[in-house]
C-alpha cells in the first residue's frame, strides 16, 4: 500500500498486466535492432556435454525469452531454462507461447511461480548454477536490486554471464517514477546507471550499452481514455492514478507529460532510454 490512500499498481498482478500490455502497444522501435540488443554474443560458455542453463528473472509473457532462446540455439544444441515469474497470467501466456513457438526445439523449462526475492531467500542452499542469467526490465519493484544482483552473480558458473536491462537516468518514464517515488518517500530503486557504478566500484567485469526508443503518450492527455489512464498507472506505479493521487502530485506528473516531445504526426512522445549491463564471472 502506498501513502495517502494510493495503492501500488505492482501489487495487483492482473491490473499490472493490463497496464503493461498498453505500454507495450505504444512502443516504437525497430524490432530487429532491439532483438539484437537483447541477444548479445555470450560466447561458448559451457561444457558441451551438458545443456546451456539459463535463469530468466521476471520473464513476463516470454516474448524476450523466445527471441533469446532462438538466438542461442544457433550456437548451443540444448537449453534448460528456469523461469521466475510471480504473475500467473504472464506465465500462462508464456507457456502458450512455448507450445506454439518452441515445439520440437531442444528446450526444457522449469517454472517457478515466485518473486526473485523468494527464489533467492535461501540462495546459499541453491545447488544449481547457471551459464546465463538475464533480468530484462524486471528489477524495478524489488526492495534491494543491488543485493539481488550480487546474489545472482554468485549463481553463475565460471565464465557465465549476467545480463541486466534497466532504465537509464535519462529515461523520461524514469523521471516520472522518480518524482512519484519522492512523494512516497521511496528512494530505494536505483537506475541502470547507478547499477553500473556499483558494479564497477566493486570490481565486477561489466560492459554497458545503451538503446533508446519512443513511447506514444498522447492518450494520457485524455482523462476519459482508458488506455491513457493505464499508461499513467504504469508510469507512476499507482493504481487508478487519476482518481487516487493527490492533486499536487497529479499536476506535477501532468506537467512532465506536457513537456514531452511533439512529433511531426502531432503525437506526444516520451523517450525511453535503457542500458544493457553484461556482467561476466
Amino acid at each position: 500500500m502506498a501513502a495517502g490512500g494510493m495503492s501500488l499498481l505492482s501489487d495487483d498482478p492482473l491490473s499490472y498486466a493490463d497496464a503493461f500490455k498498453v505500454y507495450q502497444k505504444q512502443l516504437f522501435y525497430c524490432t530487429e535492432n532491439y532483438n539484437e540488443f537483447i541477444t548479445p554474443a555470450i560466447g561458448n560458455i559451457r561444457n558441451n556435454q551438458e545443456p546451456l542453463r539459463i535463469l530468466s528473472v521476471g520473464a513476463g509473457t516470454g516474448n524476450y525469452d523466445c527471441v533469446i532462446i532462438d538466438s542461442l540455439l544457433e550456437t548451443f544444441t540444448e537449453i534448460h531454462e528456469t523461469v521466475i515469474e510471480p504473475n500467473d497470467s504472464h506465465t500462462a501466456k508464456f507457456q502458450d507461447r512455448v507450445k506454439s513457438e518452441m515445439k520440437g526445439k531442444p528446450v526444457q523449462f522449469d517454472w517457478r511461480h515466485e518473486k526473485v526475492e523468494e527464489f533467492l531467500e535461501n540462495h546459499d542452499l541453491i545447488k544449481e548454477r547457471f551459464h546465463y542469467i538475464h533480468c530484462i526490465h524486471s528489477l524495478y519493484y524489488c526492495h534491494d536490486p543491488v543485493d539481488i544482483i550480487t546474489k545472482l552473480h554468485e549463481l553463475l558458473l565460471e565464465d557465465g554471464v549476467l545480463m541486466i536491462i534497466h532504465q537509464s537516468e535519462k529515461d523520461d518514464v524514469r523521471k516520472i517514477y522518480t518524482e512519484v517515488g519522492k512523494y512516497l518517500k521511496n528512494t530505494e530503486n536505483p537506475c541502470g546507471d547507478d547499477m553500473l557504478k556499483y558494479l564497477k566500484s566493486h570490481g565486477y567485469l561489466c560492459t554497458p550499452k545503451y538503446f533508446s526508443y519512443d513511447i506514444d503518450i498522447s492518450q494520457c492527455f485524455d482523462k476519459k481514455s482508458k488506455e491513457g489512464n493505464l499508461l499513467l498507472d504504469f508510469f507512476t506505479d499507482v493504481a487508478d492514478f487519476r482518481n487516487t493521487a493527490p492533486r499536487d502530485l497529479q499536476e506535477s506528473v501532468m506537467n512532465m507529460v506536457k513537456w514531452s516531445k511533439l512529433g511531426d504526426d502531432r503525437c506526444h512522445y516520451f523517450r525511453d532510454v535503457v542500458v544493457r549491463l553484461l556482467v561476466r564471472k
